[in-house]
């Protein structure tokens, strides 16, 4: 909950430790387990960094005896978790990894509860023809390091694939990176109608702040953490029509989702936090998920868990819950979201997206 990815790391906890709080009032649930039974969350910070990841987990499996492995936050710490998880045979259940590549090699002990990073962008190219802007020039830079980058720069780069005389442009830059004039400057030459630019938080931040106060007034400009309150916060009004993926919006849940009033009352809590974005729901429902599992079970099984959940198809507040048969969730759908005046409005079906244009943002 500390390093580069507390913010989200800290929403992460909050969100499991609401679900474990409810987890322990259901009586009926425990009640189906031996006397004694008195589940627990036993939590620890990996610092946003593998080697402290990697001796933590280590201590919660050989140690600590965990039944229940929930992961860290971040593509790049859940790649790592899934190795050791994989090489201890216990399910992990993702919440935050959004690497398809993960689940590619094969690691049937890897559950994950949202989209893949390859489907964050998967709708843009809609929006960018709902509002006519063709010919096209698109500009995509991603930073280098990490699949999770590379993978959502591809999501959006393919959606343009269907559309008619389009000019795609790509650039990476390093991960230690901050000053994007250089990049900057390439892009006043090119001129382009769309950018795409996909790094890391600090980078998105950056990014955005120092194109606001250049010349270029592309119509479309996407970045990666637009979704979270975070980036709001660090730029006020220079985040004005800036777009990025989101895996929940509130009030935006499948129609379907019959939640109970306790549910309901648990998400209107939500507001009480600093920061209501999707990683608490990632991780609130992560633990529904698995409470399901373990209502359906026997015993508490790694492999009679893994079993059960392949079998779920079902309805959450978060979206609809069904994996493959290599743990991909394949259910959920990401939205794209816009901000306007302070506020994120849902652009992914909708062909009002607020064009930059000439606005002075």
């Amino acid at each position: 909950m500390t390093g580069q990815f507390s913010v989200q790391g800290q929403q992460i906890y909050q969100g499991i430790d609401m679900w474990m709080t409810d987890f322990n009032n259901r009586e009926e649930l425990l009640s189906s387990y031996e006397d004694g039974y008195n589940p627990s969350l036993l939590v620890y910070d990996d610092n946003s960094n593998v080697k402290t990841l990697t001796k933590v987990m280590s201590k919660m499996i050989n140690e600590d005896k965990v039944d229940i492995m929930l992961g860290p936050y971040s593509t790049g710490l859940i790649k790592t978790a899934a190795k050791i998880c994989r090489d201890n045979k216990k399910v992990l259940w993702n919440h935050s990894g959004a690497s398809k590549a993960m689940h590619d090699e094969g690691n049937r002990y890897l559950v994950s509860i949202l989209s893949s990073c390859h489907t964050y962008l998967s709708g843009l190219a809609n929006l960018t023809m709902a509002n006519q802007l063709d010919p096209l020039v698109v500009a995509s830079i991603h930073c280098e390091a990490g699949e999770f980058s590379r993978e959502v720069t591809k999501s959006g780069v393919a959606s343009y694939n269907k559309c008619p005389r389009v000019i795609c442009h790509e650039k990476t830059f390093h991960p230690s990176l901050n000053d994007f004039q250089a990049i900057i400057k390439d892009l006043i030459h090119l001129n382009p109608d769309v950018i795409i630019f996909i790094g890391r938080i600090h980078h998105d931040i950056e990014f955005c702040r120092q194109i606001h106060d250049s010349p270029i007034r592309s119509k479309i400009i996407c970045v990666g953490a637009a979704g979270i309150t975070q980036f709001r916060e660090a730029l006020q009004y220079k985040c004005e029509y800036v777009v990025g993926p989101s895996q929940w919006e509130y009030n935006e849940y499948d129609s379907n989702y019959n939640a109970s009033v306790s549910e309901k009352d648990k998400i209107k809590n939500l507001k009480k936090f600093e920061y209501l974005d999707y990683p608490v729901i990632q991780a609130y429902v992560a633990g529904l998920i698995i409470e399901e599992c373990v209502r359906n079970v026997s015993e508490l099984s790694q492999e009679k868990l893994r079993e059960f959940v392949a079998t779920l198809d079902m309805n959450t507040l978060f979206g609809r819950f069904k994996i493959d048969d290599g743990g991909l969730q394949i259910g959920h759908k990401p939205l794209l979201v816009q901000w306007r005046d302070g506020h994120k409005v849902v652009v992914s079906n909708r062909s009002d997206l607020m064009i930059r244009g000439d606005v002075v943002c």
